[in-house]
């Protein structure tokens, strides 16, 4: 629930900042800064609840995909995919598949 509250406070804080940069009238610079501090206080709170095992099996997962990207390209063709183990194969298209390559 932690999270959830801190990632809203994040995207209201944006949203926002959004609204002010579009407004017919130029926002107050103090205003903007104001919004964008809030966004940003809920970003960090997120980030701080965010276990520390998660963020070493993601930092693992995107260290093998690095190495298996010869290409550089930032996406993983099949044959680079074969240089994988399973697991992280495995791991990579369920990532792939829930936000894309």
């Amino acid at each position: 629930m932690a999270r959830q509250a801190a990632m809203e406070d994040a995207l209201g804080g944006l949203r926002r900042v959004k609204e002010l940069l579009e407004a017919k009238n130029s926002p107050a610079p103090e205003a903007v800064v104001a919004e964008a501090r809030a966004a940003q206080g809920g970003i960090a709170r997120w980030l701080l609840l965010v276990p520390m095992a998660d963020v070493a099996e993601a930092d693992t997962l995107f260290r093998a995909v690095r190495a298996a990207d010869a290409d550089g390209d930032g996406r993983l063709s099949e044959s680079e995919l074969a240089t994988m183990d399973e697991d992280k194969r495995k791991e990579w298209r369920a990532r792939v598949a829930l936000v894309g390559d």
